[in-house]
């Protein structure tokens, strides 16, 4: 690969996370296969290369801060960002905690396996039986945010969509039409969806739904 991009020689320099044991490259190539660096280019990289992984870990936590809830937001959220193998970059307290209640052997430095295969796989949102995990994927890695699980989280892609209905105020008819079930159909799922919530009105419905946004 090296030779496809005519690349002669190389120097690298990197930097380990003494936490994480995660190691960053920061890599210098020309492309004359005689050409070697100088005592002073050695000595530049050696001082940038701290500066320069700091600089992109900053990046990527406010790239992350960007992809996250709006401060109205009703529940706090844990973040975290890992790459494709599972391997976290950073995880904030927040996700750690979260992730704790869920797994208990977890170890922070790796996803846990359940979690990790589960957006491996093209998975979207992770549901499990503590918490609930949205994942972005960019540059290849992923971009989580975690929030524990509400009751919302227990409806059917259906129900949700028409507790959204309601939410917005349309009657048990104007659902009925949006959806093509008749109302009698849709009367049902309307009283299900509040017992599964736990609430007896809209407002209740409402807030309930707030905590799974």
């Amino acid at each position: 690969m090296l030779r496809r991009f005519e690349i002669e020689n190389m120097l690298a320099t990197t930097v380990i996370d003494p936490a994480t044991r995660f190691a960053h490259w920061i890599l210098l190539y020309r492309a004359e296969r005689d050409a070697g660096y100088t005592p002073e280019e050695t000595g530049l990289l050696a001082l940038l290369a701290p500066h320069v992984m700091e600089a992109l870990a900053i990046n990527r936590k406010m790239h992350l801060e960007r992809l996250g809830p709006a401060e109205q937001d009703a529940v706090p959220r844990g973040s975290a960002i890992a790459d494709m193998r599972g391997v976290v970059y950073h995880a904030d307290a927040r996700f750690a905690a979260l992730a704790g209640e869920e797994w208990d052997d977890w170890q922070e430095r790796r996803l846990p396996a359940a979690l990790a295969s589960h957006f491996q796989g093209d998975g979207e949102r992770f549901c499990g039986r503590a918490v609930v995990v949205d994942a972005r994927v960019e540059q290849q890695l992923l971009f989580l945010k975690a929030r524990p699980r509400c009751r919302a989280d227990g409806l059917t892609a259906r129900e949700f969509t028409i507790a959204k209905l309601i939410a917005k105020g349309d009657t048990h008819k104007e659902i009925a039409q949006t959806l093509t079930r008749s109302p009698a159909t849709v009367r049902n799922q309307i009283q299900v969806i509040y017992e599964k919530l736990g609430v007896g009105n809209i407002a209740g419905l409402i807030e309930a739904l707030r905590l799974a946004d």
